[in-house]
């Protein structure tokens, strides 16, 4: 799993920067992962105690809410990579300024979580504030997808704020869900196997938005970037950036709505039994 994470890793980071994308060397790390990817599958399938329990992975509301959560946690750090290098080499920005700028999209996820997490407890169907803030999070990036280099440092800003609360909506929602819908000595793995899920797809979608900037850059470095200061040509690898972002949310929506929405539980009885997976 680690081996082929890495090969995945490498792959995104390389191609199109240090090799092209169809050289030997890129198509041996995709193939690699591909391969190493499926015999770990195998391996979990067959082991008497796997690293990640297939029966926990069937469940319909873990499969939904993981790859809601995965696409919504990692476009939020892609973007917390990738936007203070849009602020610099795009809109001008300072490096003080570019982090000043960053903020509200940060405080807007706190917002967002924090209001996502009072609102389970509050509403029937909880699902209603992520299937509602997912899509406007996606809303809010469109501009930067259409007018990168018009748009006003408030008017990004602000934009940010309103994604950043939207994508926070759906993480004590996922969260919460996937901890519900199992058995309650399951609770660690299955917390275990959201947050791992979570980190992974985040690396994949830097090293994808990454792609997206130094592939089309040439041989460019996040430090050759920022040197070069304000560059109009880098306007397309950020619109793209925007837009994979935008789509990412638009599938974790997708994801949300395919969940099945249970009654939460309010404590733990000793005979407790949850719905078996499906």
């Amino acid at each position: 799993m680690v081996t082929a994470t890495i090969c995945l890793l490498l792959a995104l980071n390389w191609g199109g920067t240090r090799y092209p994308w169809s050289s030997p060397q890129i198509l041996g790390l995709l193939g690699a992962a591909v391969l190493l990817f499926a015999l770990f599958i195998v391996r979990i399938a067959t082991a008497a105690e796997p690293f990640v329990p297939l029966s926990i992975m069937r469940n319909r509301v873990v499969a939904a809410a993981i790859g809601c959560a995965c696409l919504a946690y990692g476009t939020m750090i892609a973007l917390t990579i990738y936007a203070p290098v849009y602020f610099e080499v795009v809109l001008g920005q300072s490096a003080s300024g570019a982090g000043l700028t960053l903020i509200p999209f940060m405080g807007g996820v706190v917002v967002g979580s924090t209001f996502g997490g009072q609102m389970m407890s509050r509403l029937k169907h909880y699902k209603r504030v992520g299937l509602v803030g997912l899509p406007l999070a996606a809303v809010m990036l469109m501009p930067l997808v259409i007018f990168p280099a018009q748009l006003s440092i408030v008017a990004v800003a602000s934009f940010l704020l309103v994604a950043g609360a939207g994508m926070g909506t759906v993480f004590p929602i996922t969260t919460v869900s996937v901890q519900n819908a199992v058995l309650p000595w399951q609770l660690g793995t299955v917390t275990g196997v959201i947050n791992f899920m979570r980190a992974l797809t985040s690396a994949l979608m830097v090293a994808l938005c990454g792609a997206f900037l130094f592939g089309a850059g040439g041989q460019m470095t996040l430090e050759s970037l920022v040197a070069a200061g304000h560059s109009a040509a880098l306007e397309g690898p950020f619109r793209a950036i925007f837009a994979a972002a935008a789509a990412c949310l638009a599938v974790s929506w997708l994801f949300l709505l395919a969940m099945e929405e249970r009654p939460l539980r309010t404590g733990v009885a000793p005979d407790a039994v949850a719905v078996p997976a499906e």
